[in-house]
């Protein structure tokens, strides 16, 4: 008697299907044609470790392309994840108004262990604008007021 056979494919993220993960690594060349907006819709799905190994395979640049796109919530997972010495090379990057954007939203904590990491003039410039908060002045423009004299 034959049965029909059921398979069950794993939803997103790709933790433990192996022959998955592989298959990302087999498609590495097409992934690096692809525009980084496509290409982070389909890394936003895969586990942290995964990720990590696979932003490797791309030049800085085109890794911070495809970190930017990812929503808030996983940029701030894979920050937690990866080490601060690897975000670093993320954080140098970064134009300076992400730079700012990103260090003034971590924890005091995440800030310390980040700041040996910094290039020393970035980290001058983070000192400076995180003094700073920011106030909204309608729709689309910002300013800064000074939170603190003292630097």
């Amino acid at each position: 008697m034959k049965t029909n056979k059921t398979t069950h494919t794993t939803p997103f993220p790709w933790k433990q299907d192996s022959s998955q993960v592989s298959h990302l690594f087999q498609i590495m060349p097409l992934l690096k044609k692809m525009p980084a907006l496509a290409v982070s819709d389909v890394l936003a799905a895969v586990d942290n470790a995964v990720l990590q190994e696979l932003l490797h395979e791309f030049e800085i640049e085109f890794q911070l392309r495809i970190f930017t796109l990812f929503s808030l919530e996983k940029q701030l997972s894979y920050f937690q994840h990866i080490s601060k010495i690897q975000f670093a090379l993320l954080f140098d990057n970064m134009s300076s108004d992400q730079r700012i954007n990103w260090f003034q939203m971590l924890t005091v904590q995440e800030q310390i262990d980040l700041w040996p990491h910094i290039i020393p003039r970035k980290g001058e410039q983070l000192i400076l604008w995180s003094s700073y908060k920011r106030i909204k002045r309608g729709k689309k423009t910002d300013t800064l007021q000074r939170v603190s004299s003292e630097l």
